[in-house]
């Protein structure tokens, strides 16, 4: 594993939630991954002996005006949010000025992970992996929940569940604020579109340009911009990804639409994105594809966010979670 944990004092310790109605105990026992606003341990649910993650809030971004507040009003829906390729949330809470979400644990390694170990993925594989990465934003979206925050690290590619989804919903947290913590976070802003680190609201759009940013980087092997901060973004031309390989012209339309400076030219819905990614996939021709050729249009704003009554708190589930290899 490279690199050392952010926090290395959080290894070895014991974080309580004291904030729900039984106390709760998880043993941390290791680092895994970071994101800059997102540090991810492994640890273990004390009174089912279960493993989990604890996600752990970057302190820089926590004492943010109004992040308390955000905090609670935007995780109590995340834990009864029930799609089956979201990872699932346990349990939130703060102990001492740490802020932490619990969530179900995968030993499969995350697409960041994937990548770091062979640069390129499959053209199959990776076209395979975007569709499965928009149809659970799609079902996520139809109740108001957009992501944000997406980035390979929070994808965890399985081979029972398929890819999964992490760090869903989190971005509202950090309120007026995120293009504060965008610019901050280079790991993130990375993949985020340029309407968003301008301050602007958080749409379908963005969460579409992430998903081309990142199938961009699945099929070249480097994100599209890898020279130019968050801000010189915007007066870039949009990459071909066929100056890496020529049998990437397939894509080169469907990852410049995806990645259009202008939210109203990109795909109008992950619909039409995924209806994209299948013809690259059948004989004919791309450029005859009626979705690529489409005029841009205003992207519909998303689903006013549905609030679901949480569930009494509760422990994880005791059954086995077997490991996705």
């Amino acid at each position: 594993m490279p690199g050392q944990p952010p926090n290395p004092s959080l290894v070895g310790s014991t974080i309580q939630n004291r904030n729900s109605s039984t106390p709760v105990v998880y043993q941390v026992s290791d680092w895994l991954r970071s994101t800059g606003v997102l540090d991810t341990y492994l640890a273990a649910h004390t009174s089912v002996a279960i493993k989990i993650e604890l996600k752990h809030f970057n302190p820089v971004f926590t004492a943010l005006n109004g992040f308390s507040e955000r905090f609670a009003q935007n995780m109590k829906p995340l834990v009864t949010l029930n799609v089956s390729s979201v990872i699932k949330v346990y349990d939130y809470g703060s102990e001492n000025g740490h802020y932490f979400m619990v969530v179900e644990y995968h030993k499969s390694p995350t697409l960041r992970a994937r990548l770091d170990s062979e640069r390129r993925l499959p053209l199959a594989s990776a076209i395979d992996c975007a569709r499965q990465i928009a149809e659970t934003l799609d079902l996520a979206a139809s109740i108001g929940v957009l992501h944000g925050l997406l980035v390979p690290e929070s994808i965890t590619m399985t081979s029972k569940r398929g890819a999964l989804i992490g760090d869903i919903g989190l971005a509202p947290i950090f309120g007026d604020t995120l293009a504060r913590v965008l610019a901050k976070s280079p790991q993130i802003s990375t993949y985020a579109a340029p309407e968003l680190v301008m301050g602007q609201p958080l749409t379908v759009a963005h969460d579409l340009y992430a998903v081309s940013s990142m199938l961009y980087e699945m099929v070249t092997g480097q994100v599209p911009y890898p020279n130019a901060t968050p801000f010189q973004v915007s007066g870039l031309q949009v990459p071909n990804p066929a100056q890496f390989d020529p049998a990437l012209s397939v894509l080169t339309a469907i990852i410049q639409r995806g990645l259009a400076k202008d939210p109203a030219a990109r795909f109008h819905n992950y619909d039409e994105f995924q209806d994209a990614l299948r013809i690259v996939t059948q004989p004919a021709s791309v450029a005859q594809s009626p979705v690529l050729s489409a005029p841009a249009a205003s992207i519909p704003p998303a689903p006013a966010p549905r609030t679901p009554t949480p569930p009494p708190a509760a422990a994880p589930k005791t059954e086995k979670i077997e490991d996705d290899f």
